[in-house]
């Protein structure tokens, strides 16, 4: 792979926004098509059933199509495509944004059958063929896997890592990137290829490694105190230039053990005057790396037709921030691979792991067989630390300050060096199936409410969540090593 850290520019259209009719939705779209031109970036719009049957919209997309840009799906559901698939709309508007109506887990297994079906032939009798990505800040396994089987899908894009943002929470999954989900689970990968759906699925909005997590740091120390800490360009971290070139150095520079992926672009009910500004910062800079050939922006159906050729599995991948716009010397590295995920994060002289999920490709979402009911929905995984729902500064702690100071590829993972205040060196090392620590260090656990946690040993912690038994193993070699390892 010549360049494996790639940028996806997603610009997703809508053609109804209920909570402002004043928003330009039709001219935000001409603006976001002229800008790609203008960089001649590769580019993908993904359009939701009520824009596509506009013709409006789709005359527009037609027209201006060239080869950078790709037309794909945006799969939230509205009141026309409800009715054309033969399901009474149970919506208070045209498009409503609530989980129930507006995303696939709320419909049966057969309806969800149904709407897919609609949609794409819809899309194949407007476009000419049916699409080949498919995008929706929540889909589902279910739907993933029909898609899968009936129709040549090169990915899917879901929404980033939050915690009950839009009445919906995607929380313990693969981090970052790219990853081939469970049969049983979105945002879990398949630990056997056999129990995988086989199409990439990447997690959209460029989320911030530090401060994206959702804990008091952003606030605190970040140079962006308000809004989502992500790529969007609408809110203040995407429209801060400080910010934009921070998170595209880690980006570039930093250590990724064999891919990168990231998204930029917004959907079109922001309007164009909200986020004109940030976008066209961000342009600026991702033009500038390309062109220095640290980076490559291409069609997210190009992307995961490279992730699918060089990776038959879910591979593991670092995410991370080691200079950190704010004033605080933070770094923060996320380590994903299809057993689990952890963040190593250190802060005023402060190390913890902040966050480790395991991942178990048997843990069925809760919707999966029957709909959602509620307004709101959840994914999880099996938390090991949770620092952000167990309590601000939860966490596992190393009993000596420090900090992070580089990180390095090896022949089976991850070497992250830890330089303590004494002058010693720790190393933390990544692999598939453990966590080990070389030094003299002790770890202790701190958090305020862990409902999974049922007993804890000297060497062993037991979990329960949603009936199902899990466990840290704490395997002490010499003096000198501490391994971590998963046990399901």
């Amino acid at each position: 792979m010549s360049n494996n850290k790639f940028v996806n520019v997603v610009n997703f259209i809508r053609g109804c926004e209920p909570r402002d009719d004043k928003v330009q939705l039709l001219g935000t779209v001409k603006n976001e098509i002229e800008l790609n031109k203008q960089y001649g970036f590769e580019n993908t719009f993904l359009i939701q059933y009520n824009a596509m049957i506009n013709p409006e919209y789709s005359s527009l997309l037609i027209s201006e199509q060239d080869d950078a840009m790709e037309i794909g799906c945006w799969l939230e559901m509205c009141e026309q495509l409800s009715r054309d698939a033969g399901i009474a709309w149970r919506g208070k508007y045209e498009w409503d944004w609530r989980v129930n109506p507006g995303f696939l887990p709320a419909y049966t297994q057969g309806e969800r059958e149904n709407i897919i079906d609609t949609y794409f032939e819809k899309f194949k009798e407007i476009f000419g063929a049916y699409p080949t990505v498919v995008g929706s800040w929540l889909i589902d396994a279910y739907s993933m896997e029909y898609m899968s089987k009936k129709y040549d899908i090169d990915a899917f894009c879901i929404c980033r890592e939050q915690y009950g943002t839009d009445g919906y929470t995607l929380w313990g999954g693969y981090y970052n990137g790219a990853f081939y989900p469970s049969k049983k689970h979105m945002i879990i990968p398949a630990q056997d290829h056999n129990n995988a759906v086989p199409v990439p699925c990447f997690r959209m909005l460029g989320i911030d490694p530090a401060d994206g997590y959702g804990d008091s740091h952003q606030k605190a120390h970040c140079i962006c105190k308000t809004g989502c800490p992500t790529l969007e360009p609408v809110w203040e971290m995407g429209f801060t230039e400080e910010w934009i070139e921070s998170y595209f150095e880690n980006f570039c520079n930093n250590e990724d053990l064999g891919f990168s992926y990231t998204q930029t672009g917004q959907e079109n009910s922001f309007d164009w005057v909200n986020f004109e500004k940030g976008l066209k910062l961000q342009f600026k800079v991702i033009d500038r790396l390309q062109k220095e050939g640290r980076l490559s922006v291409r069609k997210l159906s190009d992307i995961g037709k490279i992730f699918k050729k060089e990776f038959p599995t879910t591979p593991a991948t670092v995410y991370s921030t080691l200079k950190y716009a704010g004033d605080d010397d933070c770094k923060s590295i996320w380590y994903s691979c299809k057993n689990y995920r952890a963040n190593l994060f250190s802060s005023f002289d402060e190390i913890r792991f902040r966050d480790i999920q395991i991942f178990d490709e048997q843990y069925t979402e809760y919707h999966y067989s029957e709909p959602e009911i509620d307004k709101d929905t959840f994914f999880f995984t099996y938390p090991i630390i949770d620092g952000r729902v167990w309590g601000d500064g939860s966490g596992i702690y190393f009993d000596k300050k420090g900090k992070i100071t580089d990180m390095s590829k090896t022949a089976d993972g991850l070497a992250v060096q830890i330089t303590l205040n004494n002058g010693e060196i720790a190393t933390v090392n990544f692999t598939e199936d453990a966590i080990t620590i070389d030094g003299q260090i002790a770890l202790s656990f701190k958090y305020a409410d862990a409902k999974q946690i049922k007993s804890i040993t000297d060497d062993t912690v037991d979990y329960e969540q949603d009936g199902n038994a899990y466990q840290l193993k704490i395997t002490k070699g010499d003096a000198t090593k501490l391994t971590f390892k998963v046990v399901k």
